[in-house]
């Protein structure tokens, strides 16, 4: 209930700053209307969420063993930021 409340504060405050901003603008769809990927096999996935830049850099060392093995394993990654969404992109499309 307190996380409710807490979001219902915020809100005006996130609003104002996506619209006059530009701040939290991109991923709106993905975060609150889930219209992010879709999974379209049945194999086993493992969700892995970064929050910044620093640590979806670092899944470049927890990737490869992990593809390694779970070779059937589907890997989806999330972000928090724009930034760490954009680099995450480049960097495993």
């Amino acid at each position: 209930m307190g996380n409710l409340r807490s979001l219902l504060l915020f809100s005006p405050v996130i609003l104002f700053r996506a619209i006059w901003k530009g701040k939290y603008r991109q991923g709106w769809g993905e975060r609150f209307l889930g219209r992010g990927g879709r999974r379209t096999s049945t194999n086993p996935a493992i969700w892995l969420h970064a929050v910044s830049v620093g640590e979806v850099l670092i899944l470049r060392t927890l990737l490869p063993p992990l593809r390694e093995q779970l070779p059937g394993c589907e890997i989806w990654i999330s972000t928090t930021t724009h930034t760490g969404h954009a680099v995450a992109c480049e960097k495993y499309p």
